[in-house]
């Protein structure tokens, strides 16, 4: 805002990076209109934004918010004695399977199923991203080896148990799972560890959980 109301003033503000200019004479309507509109405008960059960093089907976010933004995140994290943060890669086992037999509609279903429940198993400060496919990952904030286990091995117990019903069909689905410590903040570490861990829960049959080499 500015008491001079030469127009040079107005191109020098908007070539400087200000979002907009208002003489000090104008009217309240005016300005209140001109702080709506950019408003608008903020809320609107924030949503593209937030669009931009979640997975459309499942609501989850997605690979690039976990590869861009994890890291940066984790760090302000604190971890109390005795515990870790924990980084879990999930793969659906047989997903292809049921797309064929069930439909891609059922398999949408699926994912959005169990998007629901690794929802449920975690807290606030936890992240949950879909990578892609019917792979997921979780990221714990601050647990112990044996709660990381129990909500994993809860997970698993709880898909036997809750088949995915829609249009009329059901089906149970199962999840192999590669977890990993994340320690000193070495993120792409652990991802590259639970990726193993998750080759050999596929490996070794399927449906379980691998925490350990």
């Amino acid at each position: 805002m500015s008491s001079f109301a030469n127009p040079d003033n107005r191109v020098r503000f908007l070539k400087y990076g200000a979002a907009d200019f208002v003489d000090k004479n104008c009217s309240p309507e005016e300005l209140l209109l001109r702080v709506s509109q950019n408003l608008d405008y903020i809320y609107r960059i924030e949503e593209l934004n937030n669009m931009a960093m979640r997975d459309a089907l499942t609501g989850l976010y997605n690979r690039r918010y976990l590869l861009d933004e994890t890291a940066k995140v984790i760090k302000g994290w604190a971890v109390t004695e005795g515990r870790n943060h924990w980084l879990a890669l999930l793969d659906l086992d047989s997903f292809k399977d049921i797309n064929d037999t069930l439909g891609h509609d059922f398999g949408d279903a699926v994912l959005k199923r169990f998007a629901g429940h690794l929802a449920e198993l975690t807290n606030e400060n936890d992240i949950v991203a879909r990578l892609g496919g019917d792979e997921f990952c979780i990221v714990f904030c601050d647990r112990s080896r044996d709660e990381v286990a129990q909500s994993l091995q809860g997970l698993l117990q709880t898909l036997q148990i809750a088949p995915v019903k829609f249009d009329g069909q059901e089906h149970n689905i199962q999840t192999s799972i590669g977890a990993s410590v994340l320690e000193d903040d070495k993120f792409d570490t652990a991802l590259k560890t639970a990726d193993l861990r998750l080759y050999t829960a596929k490996r070794t049959g399927r449906g379980q959980l691998v925490a350990a080499d």
